[in-house]
Order: C-alpha cells, then structure tokens, then sequence
C-alpha cells in the first residue's frame, strides 16, 4: 500500500508541476488546518500585508477586533492539526491590542514561518490567528486567516485576489498600450 500511495503521491505532484501548483493548494493544504477552529478563532479580520509572496516575504499584520480587558500583549501565533502554536509576529502591547485595529510585523521570513509549522517544499496550509494574551500562555483568540504555500515557497493567504489584479493589469495595459505607443512616435520626432 505504502509503494502504491507513495507513486501515486509522486505522479500527483509531477501533475501539479503541469497543471500548476496553484490548483491543488486548497485540496492539500486544507488538512493542515485545525478542524474544527480552536474556541474563539474566527475566520476574517486578520489582514497580512502582503498578501502573498515568496519566501524570503516578511509580511507585516493588521487585526481589526480589539483584544478583551485585562490583555497585556498581543501576537499572531500559527497553529498546525496537532495543536502546536508557534509565535510568528512582534508583540503588541495590550494597551494598544484592547483598542482594535492594531498590528505589527511578523518576526520573520515566510520561509522561516513555514518550517517552524510545518515542511518548507510541500504544498500546505496554515492557520494564523491573533492571539490576546493575559499571562504566561496563550490568552484568548480572536481573528484568523489561513494561508497556502505552493510547494516553491510561494503563499498566498486563502480567498485573496492576487490572481484577478494581474489580469486586470494586462487587460488595461493592452488597450492603453495602443494609444501609447501611438504617443511615442509622437514624441519621438519632436
């Protein structure tokens, strides 16, 4: 069974080189995500900045809802299926966090992100989350988002539209393309 899997796996990967990476990310990152959510944690609200990039990105973060009373920092934190948390933001401060729409950087790259929560070089998904402390442990959760690595270290963070704005700017590129370039013979003469 393990033989038949494992070629399986690999004829599956050497389609995604063909087809594009892109296409299975959903389908194999979805089991890298906590199911159901950890209490607390809910889809919407956390904004990366980028939303998408390479692995060498260190993206920054904002959390639109405020942490609860009584927080004295705030982070986002990635949790895999096995409950494991791993703190991947700067600090804020509670004073702030309990206000809302606060942020931060992360504390490092997106490469060094994906192999602390899971293996650089294989299509998967994580799950960010803010987390409100009030002590020692991790407090309580506010907003999430998931994010997909392409198998290249890509990411993107899940129902982001960084595909639709590409097409966008070579469909108004090519019609402004033609008075353009009928602008720069213009000029060139004068």
């Amino acid at each position: 069974m393990k033989t038949t899997f494992s070629k399986r796996l690999g004829l599956a990967l050497a389609a995604a080189g063909v087809i594009g990476v892109g296409v299975l990310i959903p389908t194999i990152g979805r089991t890298a995500v906590p199911d159901p959510l950890p209490a607390g944690a809910t889809l919407g609200g956390l904004h990366l900045h980028p939303v998408s990039g390479d692995s060498d990105t260190v993206p920054s973060f904002t959390a639109d809802n405020a942490c609860g009373p009584g927080t004295t920092l705030a982070n986002v934190n990635t949790i895999d299926t096995a409950g494991t948390e791993q703190t991947v933001s700067n600090n804020v401060a509670g004073a702030v966090a309990v206000s809302g729409h606060f942020g931060a950087t992360f504390n490092a790259d997106m490469f060094t992100v994906q192999a602390a929560a899971g293996n650089p070089g294989t299509a998967e998904s994580f799950l960010f989350v803010v987390d409100c402390r009030t002590g020692a442990g991790h407090g309580s959760y506010t907003d999430a988002l998931i994010v997909d690595y392409a198998a290249d270290g890509t990411w993107l963070v899940r129902g982001a539209t960084q595909a639709s704005p590409s097409p966008s700017r070579s469909a108004s590129a090519s019609p402004s393309a033609s008075p353009s370039a009928s602008a720069s013979p213009s000029a060139s003469p004068s």
